[in-house]
């Protein structure tokens, strides 16, 4: 349970360096100093409190393509939805997130990706190579959904294919030393039989969204959220109350995030 709970603070944290954050936020993990005296009488818990300071009013859209209102649009690309790859700034060493390995082949100009084959979707599908397939060529289907310059002129993606279930290989058209750090590090993974469905992708809230991160927020009001922490836990409800009434909700799960 440690694990997981070191693991959730890990993601969160790669989430607000990948998206930019402008929001200040306090990431707490059972530390009941962190909350209220309310839920300081319960035994310490194994869900992700966050604290903000100064949210504006909460906006209840969970498009990854399109959220930017805090706190929503902190969270939603690397907690809600995950990335292949994480490269952090200055040329850190990249970090396998759902593609655990890579290897390059062909003059440097074929990526093949081998995905972890215990991810869920929370509504219990697994994710698959069709998913990440689909991810990375979404820009066809809506160009707000381009996330590699697919569908701009200087493209140099010519396929992207997937090789059974776990396995997507993506073909250049010339070698790119920067393709993981300044492309692949850019796709979050969405779930197919959701997005393939979505007609008017640019004002699609995604109020309930089906994600494959450690959260997925299953109600909300103003100016309290509530939130699902898909860690591995006894299953037992336990709320907490922050600054911004964020409440994680534990959900049951195998998964142990990178």
């Amino acid at each position: 349970m440690r694990r997981s709970s070191r693991s959730t603070r890990r993601l969160a944290a790669l989430t607000a360096v990948a998206t930019c954050a402008a929001l200040t936020t306090v990431f707490t993990v059972g530390s009941p100093a962190a909350v209220d005296r309310v839920g300081a009488r319960t035994a310490a818990h194994s869900c992700l409190v966050m604290t903000g300071s100064g949210d504006p009013a909460f906006t209840k859209n969970f498009n990854p393509y399109t959220a930017t209102g805090l706190p929503s649009g902190t969270f939603v690309q690397g907690a809600f939805y995950e990335p292949l790859i994480v490269t952090g700034e200055g040329g850190l060493k990249p970090v396998p997130w759902l593609a655990r390995t890579w290897k390059w082949s062909n003059g440097n100009k074929t990526l093949t990706l081998h995905l972890a084959r215990n991810v869920k979707w929370s509504d219990r599908k697994a994710l698959t190579s069709a998913d990440v397939v689909y991810s990375i060529t979404a820009g066809r289907q809506d160009k707000l959904m381009d996330r590699v310059g697919l569908t701009g002129a200087g493209n140099n993606i010519a396929s992207v294919t997937a090789r059974g279930k776990y396995t997507v290989v993506i073909r250049l058209k010339t070698p790119d030393s920067q393709f993981i750090a300044a492309t692949v590090n850019r796709v979050f993974v969405v779930p197919k039989h959701i997005w393939a469905k979505v007609g008017d992708v640019a004002n699609f809230t995604n109020s309930k969204p089906v994600a494959s991160g450690p959260f997925n927020v299953i109600s909300a009001s103003r100016p309290r959220t509530t939130s699902s922490a898909r860690t591995r836990t006894t299953g037992r409800r336990e709320s907490r109350r922050s600054a911004v009434s964020s409440t994680c909700r534990p959900r049951r799960t195998t998964r142990r995030w990178p």
